[in-house]
């Protein structure tokens, strides 16, 4: 398999300030963490991933790591989304405020990034990095089953991993992101409903918390970054014959 990504190689200036946007992002995202406990102690393990897929996205960054800016990309597209649909529903508060322009900050720096990683591998990598925080979130939510919760992480793992293997040019990526997704997809398609989830968010006390929304959509960014190798594959399995 060939690679579309170059090699690692020192920071630009923009990637070094999309890791410094994407600190910010995670000191926001702990900070609320942290106002969960004790009474919303059953949020914290989707926020403290959320959190964790920020730090990690600035490491990437810092480090010049390939993968990041397409994969760090998605995350910031989903998130800018997110956040403004809370705006609207919640309204203006400095959570949401602040929460939408720093992802305003932060996509425009990882667009206008050095593209390390382009054309279908970019891609698969953008899409991967959209369908996380989706993920996360539904997995991790209050009420939802064990098993559940285990087969959309392993999912979401693979798809993710398997999206910067085939960046970096390794046959397993594309293994692990053909196997993931539908892993994902099934999960999210068999899990009962949590759409009257009977757990209020605590940012959003009043109104109803879209996870079937946000476990769709996981699913189908998760299909979406294995769409570009379809056709290739179908084409070498004809070919084959």
């Amino acid at each position: 398999m060939t690679s579309a990504a170059s090699d690692d190689a020192p920071p630009s200036p923009l990637e070094r300030g999309a890791a410094a946007v994407a600190l910010l992002l995670a000191g926001g995202a702990g900070t609320l963490t942290a106002g969960m406990w004790p009474d919303n102690v059953v949020w914290l393990p989707a926020w403290i991933a959320a959190t964790a897929v920020y730090v990690a996205l600035a490491w990437g960054l810092w480090q010049g790591r390939a993968w990041a800016r397409a994969l760090g990309l998605g995350v910031a597209l989903f998130g800018l989304a997110g956040w403004i649909e809370a705006w609207i529903v919640a309204g203006t508060s400095p959570t949401t405020v602040a929460a939408s322009l720093a992802h305003c900050a932060f996509a425009p720096l990882l667009f206008w990034a050095p593209r390390r990683v382009g054309g279908r591998h970019g891609f698969a990598l953008l899409a991967a990095g959209a369908a996380l925080q989706p993920a996360l979130g539904f997995a991790l939510a209050p009420a939802q089953s064990g098993g559940t919760m285990a087969a959309v992480l392993a999912g979401a793992g693979l798809v993710v991993l398997g999206a910067i293997g085939v960046a970096r040019g390794r046959t397993w990526g594309l293994l692990g992101a053909l196997l993931g997704a539908p892993v994902l997809a099934a999960a999210v398609f068999y899990a009962p409903s949590l759409g009257f989830l009977t757990a209020p968010h605590p940012h959003l006390p009043a109104n109803p918390v879209m996870l079937d929304l946000l476990g769709a959509l996981a699913a189908g960014f998760a299909a979406l970054s294995v769409a570009p190798w379809v056709a290739p594959m179908v084409g070498f399995l004809r070919g084959g014959r």
